[in-house]
């Protein structure tokens, strides 16, 4: 590289990036740059799975895809003026739960929310989804949705008032799948475009922000965990949380990215797995043995570190320069994890910043390329159970029924 970088500096800026979309927005102009990847066949990813993702054009609008674990046989699911991000899957595979915006840019002082605006899930029966339902209306700010482990609620946590930078106050909202009815309550600390995590036993959520101390001249980012009558303050100077998918135990990005730890859900330490590298983002597998994390070397080269729990073991997969791991994600059988990543290598165009996916086969060890349709490509989430191709048709806003656009 011809510049030397700070890494903790470009480490808080790319997950920045990715994670607040609307950074991405400020950065839009030019015509759309179309990257094109050798595309590899369904069998060279692994018999069957789904991938939902969020694709298309800055200049235009975001819509929701369905693709093969290759980035093949797309299959479009929203087909709006608006942006659809943040797919997430419910764990029966029967629901995909979104955000819809319409424009990324949520903290902007005079932003008006649109009508439209707010938290849907996409109902399918079958291979095709039947039908859309608005949940949440956007009240200041939607935050990433997560479903709990039995996949009887959804819970959101978002800002009371995105726009004032000052007001680190949240708004925690649980819906109940059945019934849709909704329980919400303000939490005094503030929060990013973060995701949830839930406990896979008691219920108990961990949720990333800032508060402020009184007296105190600067905000302090803690790790809060949240229960039914409860907020607790778990660790301090966190910049992400996980919990373990079979366990209660949590892993903790802490101090700019320093070192990752593992905690019990007191907070209790119980190991230091990394400590001194330049983390950018990790990930539990869906058994739970195994860590997932991306990190900087010295030389500024990011690598894939895979750690095994029960031995301590780790496996290195290089990815390369300028390429910087977020919103990863396992499949459901273990085999491959996907990552959003900013492609650098279209500065020069007149598309100011593009995102792409990249697909690792974990039990080979190799990066394998994910086929790019659009500029644009990015938080891509598996659908639990292997299905095949759903229908052509998108579900759009206009098949929206008045019982189901709202919640009274």
């Amino acid at each position: 590289m011809s510049e030397q970088r700070d890494p903790a500096r470009w480490n808080r800026r790319l997950a920045v990036m990715v994670i607040v979309l609307s950074v991405v927005v400020l950065l839009t102009g030019g015509a759309t740059a179309y990257l094109w990847w050798q595309r590899p066949t369904a069998e060279a990813a692994g018999p069957g799975g789904q991938v939902a993702l969020v694709a298309g054009d800055l200049q235009d609008n975001l819509d929701l895809w369905l693709a093969d674990p290759a980035g093949n046989n797309r299959r479009r699911l929203t087909n709006t003026p608006e942006n659809e991000v943040y797919p997430t899957w419910s764990p029966d595979g029967s629901k995909l739960a979104f955000v819809r915006l319409v424009g990324l840019d949520q903290s902007g002082p005079q932003r008006e929310w649109g009508e439209n605006e707010g938290l849907y899930w996409l109902r399918f029966e079958g291979e095709k989804p039947v039908e859309e339902q608005l949940l949440l209306a956007s009240e200041g700010g939607i935050g990433v949705p997560s479903w709990s482990p039995d996949g009887r609620h959804l819970l959101v946590v978002a800002p009371v008032d995105p726009a004032d930078s000052e007001a680190l106050e949240s708004r925690v909202t649980l819906i109940d799948v059945a019934t849709k009815q909704r329980q919400s309550k303000t939490l005094p600390f503030g929060v990013g475009n973060v995701q949830p995590s839930w406990s896979p036993h008691d219920g108990a959520v961990a949720v990333v922000g800032l508060g402020k101390d009184e007296g105190a001249e600067r905000p302090v980012s803690r790790l809060h965990l949240l229960r039914l009558n409860q907020t607790q303050v778990v660790a301090e100077q966190v910049d992400a949380a996980a919990f373990s998918p079979t366990e209660p135990l949590l892993a903790s990005l802490e101090e700019q990215g320093e070192r990752l730890r593992l905690r019990q859900p007191d907070g209790t330490e119980v190991a230091t797995l990394l400590d001194g590298d330049h983390i950018l983002s990790f990930a539990w597998s869906p058994d739970g043995a195994t860590l997932a994390i991306a990190r900087m070397t010295a030389e500024q080269f990011v690598e894939l570190v895979l750690y095994r729990l029960a031995d301590d073991s780790a496996t290195v997969i290089p990815l390369g320069e300028q390429h910087f791991p977020n919103y990863m994600a396992w499949s459901p059988d273990g085999r491959y994890l996907s990552y959003t990543y900013p492609d650098f290598s279209q500065s020069d165009s007149e598309i100011a910043l593009a995102f792409v996916i990249g697909i690792i086969d974990v039990r080979a060890g190799t990066v394998m390329p994910f086929a790019t349709h659009e500029s644009v490509e990015l938080m891509a989430s598996w659908r639990p159970a292997a299905t095949e191709p759903v229908g052509t048709e998108p579900v759009g806003t206009e098949s929206v029924s008045a019982d189901s656009a709202s919640i009274e």
